[in-house]
């Protein structure tokens, strides 16, 4: 949408998108649920019910943009930075991790 813009003629692209979209987002739900089991082992349900009340609120933020008329645009570049601010995040988490698992290997 930033830089190919749909015409008729290329229906069968959409659709191929659409269809990589869904095995994506397939995946990227299965990895986010073992990521949050692996990391709150002993709080998973704050965890899933946390993970929820997010993914339900970018629901809301979504339709809410829509109603409003935000345009196409908009919407993309707002989606690419919480992108970006999701994946500071987990680098930072990963980060974190390493340096614990590096200090629990030298106290031992």
């Amino acid at each position: 949408m930033l830089i190919w813009k749909p015409t008729t003629s290329s229906v069968a692209v959409v659709y191929i998108l659409a269809a990589l979209w869904g095995i994506a987002d397939a995946a990227w739900q299965t990895q986010i649920n073992g990521l949050y089991g692996v990391l709150f082992k002993t709080n998973k349900e704050a965890a899933f019910s946390n993970y929820k009340l997010w993914e339900s609120l970018g629901f809301l933020f979504a339709f809410i943009t829509q109603a409003l008329g935000v345009c196409v645009f908009s919407k993309l570049i707002l989606a690419l930075v919480f992108l970006s601010l999701g994946m500071a995040g987990y680098f930072v988490l990963e980060l974190r991790l390493n340096c614990k698992a590096d200090m629990s290997s030298v106290r031992n």
